[in-house]
């Protein structure tokens, strides 16, 4: 079975301007969820805070107008959550990962990375960051700090977390009957993200091209390649290339503004798995009630774009990244959701007449904001990831 990926790079586009209105504060049009606040505590102030997501109808993908959108893997859907949840209000901080994996840290989660033979686009993440195997795993894990996102952390380890909580939290009496501690749905996802907002960032904003990386519509709400770097960006800096270098990474968490909803970092830091899995030549998203697609293993979807990626391509709300479960990257982090319990079989799905259409056909469409090129030179500390398949 052949599967083709395409590492994307960062690229810059000298492109037109349009003017944006800022929208009204966010808590005069969608109010926050009526439902309980839940926290667990996993260490000395350490806690991970469950934030309510309403259930409902919602309109799930992107409208055709939508800068830089994906064509046929965002074709809109309708989409009904029958059941309430909770979701993670921040992506997973060090702090939490190490109190619930045993101390574990993005160190030795990069460790893993130099030892794993997991392919994307025909090369491992070591090999695409040109590393040898007996590399100082110290020198590229990128920022170590307690509240940062931990990265490194492949699908299964991060839906191994989940477990660990679920299965504490079961222990204690905590987990409402018919639910269970897991990833989130890719549909659960996008409805925490949007928080009842229809357009293209949660804050009610529509992303513009640029000629820098300087996105200002997502600065208030993202930590992204434009604004998280540690010195100045330099004008027209190419981030793959000269101009940021190391200085460019992960952010701490919570620390840029909240949706309607409250969560914090839906767009931008991280990228994060959700637990859908993409069946074979179907990009399409599942619509209906409760949609999700489900597999032992597979190419895992995963949402809300990265430092280290183009803004109009993948920090949007309905944006789709996807890759192996097992791949490891330094831009790929996750939270948890409280959520009503998944049947573990896989879900068929009918393939989709644009099965061969692969991501890079996608990227060249015109006025999308996407890359169209190949890898390029990257530093030690950039992402490597976020491929689409075609032809498994």
């Amino acid at each position: 079975m052949k599967r083709r990926f395409l590492i994307l790079p960062l690229l810059a586009f000298a492109t037109f301007d349009c003017s944006c209105v800022a929208p009204p504060p966010p808590d005069e049009v969608h109010p926050k969820p009526s439902g309980d606040v839940r926290a667990v505590d996993l260490a000395d102030g350490v806690r991970l805070q469950m934030l309510p997501v309403p259930g409902g109808t919602f309109r799930m993908g992107s409208p055709r107008s939508e800068i830089g959108r994906m064509p046929t893997q965002e074709d809109p859907v309708s989409v009904t959550l029958s059941r309430d949840f909770w979701l993670a209000e921040t992506e997973v901080s060090q702090a939490a990962w190490a109190a619930v994996m045993d101390g574990e840290t993005v160190v030795d989660l990069a460790r893993k990375c130099l030892a794993d033979d997991v392919r994307i686009g025909g090369r491992t993440v070591r090999e695409a960051l040109g590393l040898p195997r007996d590399a100082d795993p110290v020198s590229f894990a990128g920022p170590r700090e307690p509240d940062f996102p931990v990265v490194w952390v492949s699908w299964t380890e991060a839906a191994e977390f989940c477990r660990r909580i679920d299965e504490r939290e079961r222990a204690a009496g905590r987990v409402p009957d018919g639910y269970e501690y897991r990833l989130p749905t890719e549909a659960e996802w996008e409805r925490a993200c949007r928080a009842d907002e229809t357009a293209a960032l949660p804050n009610g904003r529509s992303l513009r091209y640029v000629v820098q990386f300087v996105q200002p519509e997502l600065d208030d709400i993202a930590w992204y390649c434009g604004n998280c770097s540690t010195n100045p960006v330099p004008a027209n800096a190419d981030p793959l290339r000269r101009g940021w270098g190391l200085a460019v990474n992960t952010r701490p968490v919570g620390t840029k503004a909240p949706n309607a909803w409250g969560f914090h970092d839906m767009i931008g830091n991280v990228f994060e798995w959700c637990a859908d899995v993409l069946p074979p030549g179907d990009f399409r998203l599942p619509g209906g009630t409760d949609p999700v697609r489900l597999s032992p293993a597979g190419i895992r979807a995963n949402r809300g774009g990265s430092w280290a990626v183009v803004p109009q391509a993948f920090l949007r709300s309905a944006a789709r990244s996807f890759c192996p479960e097992g791949i490891r990257c330094n831009d790929v982090g996750f939270r948890p959701a409280l959520a009503p319990i998944l049947f573990r079989e896989a879900h068929p799905a009918t393939p989709s007449p644009a099965a061969e259409e692969t991501h890079a056909e996608s990227a060249e469409t015109a006025e999308s904001g996407s890359p169209a090129g190949g890898a390029g030179e990257r530093s030690e500390t950039e992402g490597v990831s976020h491929a689409e398949t075609a032809e498994p």
